[in-house]
């Protein structure tokens, strides 16, 4: 009695030991037990789902002992209802598929108590099995007149899709021409080819949505039946009429080309070695740009530089006109600074006229609290030199009666026909001066040594 419970307990034991549970989850894998895992008294079961809706084929490699030892397969209904499909013993090979499509399959392995490879008996291997997803395909035309429900992926030309809808090839919508439209619960949206000129790509809604950037391999946008705007926040910014081509920025119905309703702003990483600073750049095409208020505006132009400040320090305005000789000679004629010195180098200056005929041309009265005359070469201390000639009074009064005028001074009608140069008659004034400097210091001598002749003859008549 006590031999046969401990017999007992060993079966019990070697059951226990066997009986197991596998879950196999991938779209496709294998089970097997060969060789040494071949033993007596197995009851093992692997449990496959592979997560699909499709059927799946197993491949089997059977080599156990017949009628003794046996592997089942089944189908799993979603209710988890199990139904034998087939059923294999001794040496067998083949290819069976599921018939649910819902991915689910069952395999279990049984053997007895009588022989097998651990036995010593290596007659008999074991099994070995594959499994995969089946595709479910047509090799002719499919008609239902009610719903279909595809719960996998559906390939159409392709074997193995990748997704729930997988299309190798050309689609083909109920849209005009066959363009595809693509409805959801809040709208539809519609796209391809409506005509032989273009591609549709339209929607019922009020606006198109992008995530991400758009990128335009030809980099052309077009508007053919309205204006041209660029939105941000539902508001127009930028608009390009489809009429004449002009653009506004803030401004929806531009008058020129470029027609800015706002303030611009400018900055560049162009590095300036003359200013120390970045430099801006703003060209244009031909000899002339104009600005100013267009015919019929009531407004005053103001050209106005003003530094915006800065905590750094003083910051100046400044207005520079160059001369370009080519394109690699250029010099800084004009230079007009608000703080600092500003100089012109670039020909005659006109105040009051348009013709300038000097540096400094001016049509007008000029005030100034002091002018300052750079050295000149000869002043009229030549007069008091020993070899000058000092005409005599008699003929500076024939030459006044002569001409109407001093001799070496312009005349009035001179002066009227072709101006004053100041320095030189400064120095003719000065000349005038010393000669009558002269002239004066000769008649006190004259009017001294008479005044002697009057004393000395006084004291003669009162002796």
């Amino acid at each position: 009695m006590k031999s046969k419970l401990i017999t007992a307990i060993l079966t019990m034991s070697s059951l226990m030991t066997w009986a197991t549970t596998y879950d196999l989850n991938g779209t496709s894998g294998y089970c097997s037990v060969e060789d040494y895992y071949y033993n007596n008294e197995m009851n093992e079961c692997w449990f496959i789902n592979t997560n699909t809706y499709q059927k799946i084929t197993i491949v089997y490699d059977v080599d156990t002992e017949e009628y003794c030892d046996y592997v089942y397969i089944y189908n799993v209904s979603d209710a988890g209802d199990e139904t034998l499909l087939c059923e294999l013993s001794g040496s067998e090979y083949g290819t069976i598929t599921t018939t649910i499509p819902n991915g689910k399959a069952k395999i279990e392995f049984v053997s007895d108590g009588s022989i097998c490879y651990v036995d010593g008996d290596e007659e008999y291997n074991g099994f070995f099995i594959e499994y995969s997803s089946s595709t479910f395909t047509f090799d002719d035309t499919f008609l239902t007149n009610g719903n279909a429900t595809i719960a996998g992926n559906l390939g159409v030309g392709i074997v193995n899709p990748a997704t729930k809808l997988h299309i190798n090839g050309p689609i083909r919508g109920g849209g005009t021409g066959g363009a595809l439209s693509v409805s959801t619960m809040f709208g539809s949206l519609l796209m391809g080819p409506t005509n032989t000129t273009y591609s549709s790509f339209s929607t019922d809604r009020s606006r198109f949505q992008f995530n991400k950037p758009l990128y335009l391999n030809d980099a052309k946008i077009s508007s053919y039946y309205s204006d041209l705007s660029l939105q941000t926040n539902g508001l127009t910014k930028v608009t390009i009429l489809r009429s004449n081509g002009n653009v506004g920025i803030g401004e929806t119905q531009p008058f020129h080309k470029l027609h800015v309703h706002g303030s611009m702003y400018l900055r560049s990483d162009d590095y300036n070695s003359y200013s120390g600073s970045n430099t801006n750049h703003f060209y244009w095409y031909g000899h002339r740009m104009m600005m100013g208020t267009q015919p019929g505006d009531y407004a005053h132009n103001i050209f106005m530089l003003q530094p915006g400040g800065s905590d750094q320090g003083e910051l100046v305005s400044s207005l520079q006109l160059w001369h370009a000789a080519s394109t690699t000679s250029k010099d800084l004629r004009i230079h007009l600074v608000s703080s600092g010195n500003s100089y012109f180098n670039g020909g005659n200056i006109g105040i009051g006229t348009n013709n300038p005929q000097y540096l400094l041309d001016v049509n007008g009265i000029i005030r100034a609290m002091e002018i300052k005359v750079e050295p000149i070469g000869q002043f009229a201390d030549f007069v008091f030199a020993e070899d000058y000639s000092l005409p005599t009074l008699k003929d500076v009064d024939d030459f006044i009666q002569t001409n109407g005028h001093l001799p070496n001074v312009p005349s009035a009608s001179e002066v009227k026909e072709k101006g004053l140069n100041l320095v030189e008659m400064q120095i003719r004034l000065l000349q005038k001066i010393e000669e009558l400097t002269l002239y004066t210091i000769e008649q006190q001598r004259l009017i001294e040594s008479q005044q002697r002749r009057l004393e000395e003859l006084e004291k003669a008549i009162t002796k």
